[in-house]
């Protein structure tokens, strides 16, 4: 089944958390403070931003295939990022809307068009 909403609505998410991650990657050594210990919790900022950008890549690609376990991760990372980060809300938002529509969205059936010829 074509899943084009499902996969935009996934790898908008994915962009944006590759783009923190570069962020946050980033800036540490750009301005000298990976070495001190104020760096520290952006460490797990990175690992987790890290973990979400890889597995939202992942998913945007084999919703198509497994959509029922890629669905649930997609909804369960929406909810646990609106609770844990909530300045990206727009993006958890999203993240939840695939997520219910991967699980919740059924194909229209195919309609025949040779089934209403005569001489079958």
């Amino acid at each position: 089944m074509n899943r084009k909403t499902e996969f935009i609505l996934i790898v908008i998410p994915a962009v944006w958390q590759t783009l923190i991650l570069a962020l946050l990657a980033i800036v540490p050594v750009l301005t000298r403070h990976y070495y001190s210990f104020t760096y520290q919790p952006t460490l797990w900022l990175v690992m987790i931003h890290l973990f979400t950008a890889l597995f939202l890549w992942i998913a945007a690609f084999e919703v198509k295939r497994d959509k029922r376990v890629w669905g649930l991760f997609v909804l369960a990372v929406g909810v646990l990022l609106s609770v844990y980060d909530y300045f990206n809300f727009v993006v958890n938002i999203l993240l939840v809307i695939a997520g219910v529509m991967v699980l919740f969205h059924h194909a229209k059936p195919q309609i025949n068009s040779e089934r209403g010829k005569s001489g079958e």
